[in-house]
């Protein structure tokens, strides 16, 4: 570029000059980007520190649990309690067991139907003397009824009520194990009846006859509660 130059004299002189020029670069604005917040990950909650022994039950322990106020210091009070934990006797209304007292038929039919566990329908009842079946006992006598534990008298009673003898225990019993039962068997006790003869051998020849207080074989004797109670646990000790 030339310039003329023009001094205090009026003489003209030219000269050349170079111009730079600076020019403001335009800015490019990018599309606004979202914004994303960050948030530190929260930690959980603390929990209290906790001591838990080895062998230690979440559970808390269910204490046994004996209503009975008549077996304290009884011979039968360990089995007695056994009963009661598994479901097998319930004792009276009263409080008491009655231990020493004979035990009825329907009382010992109840208990070994319990031990048995049986699944599905009884037999239907038939008894002339059904009413005096207490509703408590009539389920368990009809599943022994159908699997011919226990058929009653030839006159068609039951006699629910009546003490249960020592030999019909006997043969109750073996026929709930499903022992084989020689009827035509012989012994040499003769105050046996024919009838319990085979049950009496088969229990024998498993080492599983019951001890009874006396002498055991006395036919028409009767059975303790707390004979049968023990017997009753005796035999689920077996299985």
């Amino acid at each position: 570029m030339l310039l003329e130059l023009r001094d205090e004299a009026g003489n003209i002189g030219r000269a050349s000059a170079t111009i730079t020029l600076f020019m403001e670069a335009p800015v490019v604005t990018e599309p606004d980007s979202p914004t994303i917040e960050l948030r530190p990950t929260p930690n959980p909650p603390e929990k209290p520190d906790q001591t838990i022994e080895e062998g230690e039950n979440s559970e808390e322990p269910v204490a046994e649990v004996i209503p009975f106020t008549d077996i304290l210091g009884h011979w039968a009070e360990s089995y007695i309690k056994k009963a009661v934990l598994s479901g097998i006797i319930n004792g009276n209304m009263d409080g008491t067991f009655k231990p020493d007292a004979a035990i009825t038929r329907a009382e010992f039919t109840v208990m070994l139907m319990r031990m048995l566990k049986p699944e599905g329908q009884g037999a239907e009842l038939s008894f002339v003397d059904e009413s005096r079946i207490g509703s408590w006992a009539k389920k368990e006598i009809a599943y022994a009824v159908k699997a011919k534990i226990v058929s009653g008298y030839s006159d068609g009673h039951f006699r629910p009520n009546a003490a249960i003898s020592r030999m019909e225990m006997i043969v109750m019993i073996a026929r709930a194990l499903e022992l084989p039962i020689d009827l035509d068997v012989k012994t040499d006790d003769a105050d046996i009846p024919q009838w319990a003869k085979g049950s009496v051998e088969a229990l024998r020849r498993l080492g599983l006859m019951p001890e009874l207080s006396g002498n055991q074989l006395t036919p028409d004797a009767s059975v303790t509660r707390a004979e049968a109670v023990k017997m009753i646990i005796e035999l689920m000790q077996t299985e």
